[in-house]
């Protein structure tokens, strides 16, 4: 039950910002919540995209002109080829945006999942998971900046 109503919630998250800065039901839930939403964030962190599933994205993208398939892309039918799972770990992110420093507790957890390089989509949620944990977490995306070894040094960079 509390699973289903946290991905409800964070599917009807919208920013402050978007809403005059006034707090929308769907933030004060997740705060209520509070860090014991994180187990059940960090389980929808990791999902990744099985291979079958990532090759039809593939093929069902084309380039735009003057990019890289990377940088601009068009995709057709990605709603049904990612599926729910990828959706609910993408909003998992923004579990992470209303709890701010209150997930300070997650980051030993968001910095493994960071540094697996086989596991790009987990380590990219984590990377910007801890980008919305904010101080607290810099000292584990500089370790991980610093490191040769992590393949998404650029993404931290940006975050």
């Amino acid at each position: 039950m509390v699973i289903g109503a946290a991905n409800q919630w964070l599917e009807d998250y919208r920013r402050p910002e978007r809403n005059g800065g006034v707090p929308t039901e769907a933030e004060l839930a997740v705060r209520a919540m509070g860090t014991s939403a994180l187990p059940i964030l960090l389980e929808w962190f990791r999902y990744e995209l099985p291979l079958g599933r990532r090759t039809l994205l593939k093929l069902a993208t084309w380039r735009v002109s003057g990019k890289t398939l990377d940088e601009g892309k068009i995709l057709y039918g990605r709603s049904l080829i990612v599926g729910e799972k990828a959706r609910r770990a993408e909003r998992a992110d923004l579990g992470f945006v209303i709890l701010n420093t209150n997930a300070v507790s997650a980051i030993p957890e968001l910095e493994v999942l960071m540094k697996n390089n086989h596991k790009p989509d987990r380590s990219l949620r984590a990377i910007y998971a801890l980008g919305e944990i904010g101080g607290p977490a810099i000292p584990a995306l500089t370790n991980a900046l610093a490191d040769p070894g992590t393949k998404q040094r650029l993404k931290i960079a940006l975050n």
